[in-house]
C-alpha cells in the first residue's frame, strides 16, 4: 500500500533501497555502519515488504523507518493469533517530534491488516503515552525478581541437572524446543517462538549456558542464562527458565544454589512462574512488577472469529438469546466501528456477525468499550468489571457484564526477552 502524504510517502522498502534503509538505521540509532551490515542482512526474519518507511519524495531521502516482525500470541481456547511485531521504529534527528513516526506506524497498522493478514500488532516501549494515540495499551506484564543465590533452597532434585554451553550440541537445542512447545506453547499468553526465533536464540550461543533437568532420559527442564559482574558480584541473568514439571523446576534451582562462582540471581518472567519456583518467600528476596508489551487490534472481527473457531466461547454466549453484541468505541478502522455480534450457531459452533444494527440501535445484552480497553480484555490483561469501574466499558446489563467476564478471562500474557523484538 502506498500512502501519500502532502511531499511524503509511506511504503515498504523496495529492491535495492535496503542500504538505504540501513544507513537511516545507523544514523538514529548511532550505530557503525560496516559493523551493522553484516548483522542487518543476516537476521532471520529480513523481509523489504516488512520494512516500512516514511520518505521525502523531494530529496529521496528517509524520515523514518521501522521494521515488522512476525510472530503470534495463544489466547484463551488455544487459538494463535498473528501478531505484527513492530521494532526499530527510528526518525533521523533533525525531524523528532514532529509526528512522523506516528504517521508510519498508523499506516504500518493499516497495511499489517490489509496485505499481511495480522490481526494485532505489539511492541515494546518505554514511552506509552505516545502509543495509545495510536490504539495500542500494555496487554503484559514482566516481574523482575533478584536472589542470592546461596539463600536459594537446597533442592535436593538438583542431582538430576547438569550445566553446558548451548552450543554444544544440536541434539540439545532440538530437545529444547521440544521442551518449550510442549511446556509452553499451549499456554495463553505466550508468543509464538518459531524456527526463525530459535536461529537469533542459537545465534547467541556463544555466550550463552544452558542448566538442563532430566527424568532419566528425557528433558523436563532448561534455564537459558548469561553471566555479569555488577559491583563486585558475579551475576547469572536467566531470560527463560523452562519446567513441565515441578521436580524440574525444584532441581534447577536447586542446582543454581550450588553454583559457588555465582553471587546473585537475577530473571524476568510470568508472576505465577515465579511462584512456582517457590522462592518469593526466601531472605532477601526482592521483585517488582512491570508492565510489558503493548497491543493493538488491528481487525477485531477476524480476532474474535479465531476465538469462536475453537468453540470455547459458545456455551458462554448461549447465555443470551441474542448473543452478545460489542461495539469497540473511537477504533482506527472504519470496519471496526460496526457492532460485532457474538450468536450461538449451534451447540459447538459460534457465529460472528458484523453490523446487525447501527451502534446507536444496540438492543439486548451489549457492552461498548474503547479499543485500548478491549486489546486489554482481549489479551487477558484484565477484567470487564475492572474496566467498567474505570469507566471504560459500559453495558446494556449485568447479564452482558457477566457474559464478557467469562467470554475473555484474565491470565499472565508474557513476552521473554529471548523474544523481544
Amino acid at each position: 500500500m502506498t500512502e501519500p502524504v502532502h511531499q511524503y510517502e509511506v511504503r515498504a522498502i523496495r529492491a535495492g533501497e535496503e542500504e538505504l534503509f540501513l544507513k537511516h538505521m545507523c544514523t538514529c540509532f548511532n550505530l557503525e555502519l560496516d559493523s551493522a551490515r553484516p548483522i542487518f542482512f543476516a537476521d532471520p526474519y529480513f523481509d523489504i515488504t516488512h520494512k516500512r518507511i516514511l520518505i521525502d519524495n523531494s530529496s529521496g531521502s528517509i524520515i523514518s523507518g521501522l521494521t515488522i516482525i512476525p510472530t503470534a500470541v495463544r489466547v484463551t481456547g488455544g487459538a494463535l493469533i498473528p501478531v505484527a511485531g513492530i521494532a526499530g521504529v527510528c526518525t533521523t534527528p533533525e525531524h523528532r517530534g514532529q509526528g512522523y513516526a506516528q504517521m508510519l506506524i498508523r499506516s504500518t497498522q493499516q497495511a499489517a491488516a490489509s496485505e499481511f493478514g495480522y490481526v494485532a500488532a505489539a511492541l515494546s516501549t518505554d514511552r506509552p503515552e505516545i502509543y495509545r494515540k495510536l490504539g495500542f495499551e500494555h496487554c503484559s506484564s514482566v516481574t523482575h525478581w533478584t536472589a542470592h543465590r546461596n539463600l536459594l533452597p537446597p533442592f535436593p532434585e538438583a542431582s538430576s541437572a547438569a550445566n553446558s554451553l548451548l552450543h554444544d550440541s544440536h541434539r540439545l537445542i532440538a530437545e529444547i524446543k521440544a521442551l518449550y512447545e510442549y511446556a509452553r506453547a499451549s499456554q495463553p499468553g505466550i508468543f509464538l517462538r518459531d524456527d526463525h526465533r530459535w536461529q537469533i536464540i542459537e545465534s547467541r550461543k556463544p555466550d550463552d549456558h544452558v542448566i538442563t533437568w532430566r527424568d532419566g532420559i528425557r528433558l523436563e527442564g532448561c534455564v537459558i542464562y548469561r553471566t555479569r559482574e555488577h559491583r563486585g558480584d558475579r551475576v547469572m541473568d536467566i531470560p527463560d527458565l523452562i519446567a513441565s514439571t515441578a521436580a524440574a523446576r525444584r532441581g534447577l534451582m536447586g542446582y543454581i544454589q550450588r553454583l559457588e562462582d555465582i553471587d546473585l540471581v537475577t530473571g524476568q518472567m510470568r508472576s505465577s512462574d515465579v511462584r512456582k519456583l517457590g522462592i518469593q518467600d526466601i531472605p532477601r528476596f526482592t521483585s517488582y512488577r512491570r508492565e510489558g508489551v503493548m497491543m493493538s487490534i488491528l481487525d477485531f472481527d477476524a480476532c474474535l472469529s479465531l476465538v469462536a473457531q475453537t468453540g470455547i466461547m459458545t456455551p458462554v454466549v448461549r447465555r443470551s438469546e441474542s448473543g452478545l453484541t460489542i461495539r469497540l468505541e473511537n477504533a482506527l478502522s472504519t470496519k471496526d466501528r460496526k457492532p460485532l455480534r457474538l450468536f450461538s450457531v449451534s451447540t459447538d459452533r459460534l457465529g460472528v456477525a458484523i453490523g446487525m444494527a447501527p451502534a446507536d440501535e444496540m438492543t439486548g445484552d451489549w457492552i461498548s468499550v474503547d479499543v485500548g480497553a478491549m486489546a486489554q480484555l482481549y489479551f487477558g490483561y484484565t477484567r470487564a468489571s475492572k474496566l467498567r469501574s474505570q469507566d471504560r466499558l459500559w453495558i446494556s446489563s449485568e447479564n452482558a457484564l457477566a457474559i464478557a467476564e467469562a467470554l475473555f478471562p484474565p491470565y499472565d500474557t508474557f513476552m521473554s526477552q529471548l523474544d523481544a523484538f
